[in-house]
């Protein structure tokens, strides 16, 4: 009788280790070192203006820029993992590896990283595991011009997207006001003029 108690002690604190390791190994990676999830909030200068777009401004102009600062994030993954920006599928799917579309707008955003070995947050590549932390302490979101524009059709504001792994969140990157494309440059009449 003493065996099968032992038995059945040892099996259900097998059961119990088992399910307490397979729940931290759902999570393949962690912050380190007290870091966090951080948001950073692009456009507080957009205000309620237009964005004026010249109208004959060729496809990959940079139409808005702006840069702000975060904490670089020290994390621990546990397994291979997808490292990259994850954007808001509300906006559509992304045109490029580095590259997102504002909705049906003709126009496209990404965000730098000043890093000149990956100048612009990827879309996914694979991560191994291993200690990290990203190296990046500032951030520059580029608003681009990348099809002719749709005038009239603003760029809500909200979630662009998220620098992360699979399962961990470094920084959320918010657009916290719209963009309201000015329709008159997008459609500025042509002026012919007489020679002499």
């Amino acid at each position: 009788m003493i065996p099968s108690k032992i038995s059945a002690f040892v099996m259900h604190n097998i059961a119990i280790t088992t399910l307490l390791c397979s729940s931290g190994a759902m999570a393949a990676c962690k912050f380190d070192y007290g870091h966090s999830e951080q948001t950073l909030n692009f456009g507080a200068s957009l205000g309620s203006e237009s964005m004026p777009v010249p109208r004959d401004a060729p496809i990959g102009t940079v139409i808005f820029t702006q840069r702000l600062s975060a904490r670089d994030p020290y994390f621990k993954c546990n397994a291979t993992t997808k490292y990259g920006l994850t954007m808001n599928p509300a906006l559509g799917t992304p045109a490029s590896d580095t590259t997102y579309p504002l909705g049906k707008t003709g126009l496209s955003f990404r965000i730098g990283t000043g890093k000149p070995e990956l100048p612009y947050l990827p879309n996914s590549v694979d991560l191994l595991p291993g200690d990290y932390r990203t190296g990046m302490e500032a951030f520059t979101l580029e608003i681009i011009k990348t099809e002719e524009l749709i005038s009239e059709t603003p760029v809500p504001a909200g979630l662009l997207g998220n620098f992360q792994t699979t399962d961990l969140v470094f920084i959320k990157f918010n657009l916290i006001n719209p963009i309201n494309l000015n329709a008159a440059s997008c459609k500025s009449p042509n002026v012919s003029v007489q020679n002499g």
